[in-house]
């Protein structure tokens, strides 16, 4: 008797029980673990709500009344073991790509504040080579800009133009 009342339950689609006895199903919070007994969250859409008959029991040489497949109750235990077992995947795996996805938040984060900083390191960089450059640039200018220069070429454009003109009266 005990058989058939597992049987019966086992093979009874599970939104009849569902509605009653299980609240609804969260899965995306990791610390409170759900009810592997009750449907998960859009499991109606993973698996149809299919009619089903009322179990009848069996004894050997009888005659079964309707067409179906006989199964062991063992073999029913064991589905109904699989059922829980792939909720609770569906669960884990739930789980984990909220971490995933909060990890992978957090390393573009740091990726994103590292090219940032390398950017301002960057900018930073150049603005000093620019500094740089620009004082240098003064500096080699300003030896033109000499009076030193002037005089230098004040003598010589004098030296010049005295030898070019004592040539030029010579003759």
């Amino acid at each position: 008797m005990r058989y058939l009342i597992v049987l019966v339950l086992c093979l009874s689609p599970l939104s009849v029980y569902a509605t009653d006895q299980c609240p609804q199903q969260s899965y995306t919070d990791a610390a409170k673990e759900p009810n592997y007994d009750c449907p998960s969250p859009q499991e109606y859409v993973l698996v149809p709500d299919l009619p089903v008959l009322p179990s009848v029991s069996l004894k050997k040489d009888d005659k079964a009344p309707r067409e179906g497949i006989l199964l062991d109750v063992n073999r029913v235990f064991q589905l109904g073991l699989r059922i829980k077992a792939l909720r609770h995947i569906r669960w884990i795996e739930t789980t984990a790509s909220d971490k995933k996805i909060k990890v992978e938040v957090g390393y573009q984060q740091s990726v994103a504040k590292a090219k940032e900083g390398l950017l301002q390191s960057q900018v930073e960089s150049y603005k000093l080579q620019l500094q740089t450059t620009q004082a240098e640039l003064e500096k080699e200018r300003k030896w033109y800009k000499s009076w030193t220069f002037g005089v230098v070429v004040g003598v010589v454009v004098t030296a010049a133009g005295a030898t070019a003109l004592g040539y030029a009266l010579r003759k």
